[in-house]
């Protein structure tokens, strides 16, 4: 029991969580702005960000 303890109380868990949602916050906040170079009504740094969140709450979903 102690092992599953450590493991699932390890820092990473938490960091992973941490990066996730700085990613989220960015993703929202550059939203309204538009991509240099491109004549499209959406930010496509929007989605590169989402895209690096997901990633980021996928391999914590998996190390749980």
């Amino acid at each position: 029991m102690t092992i599953d303890f450590a493991y699932k109380n390890h820092p990473v868990f938490e960091q992973l969580s941490k990066y996730a949602g700085f990613y989220k916050d960015l993703s929202f906040s550059i939203m309204g702005w538009t991509s240099m170079g491109t004549k499209s009504l959406l930010n496509i740094d929007t989605y590169v960000y989402s895209s690096i969140q997901g990633t980021l709450e996928s391999i914590k979903d998996i190390l749980t």
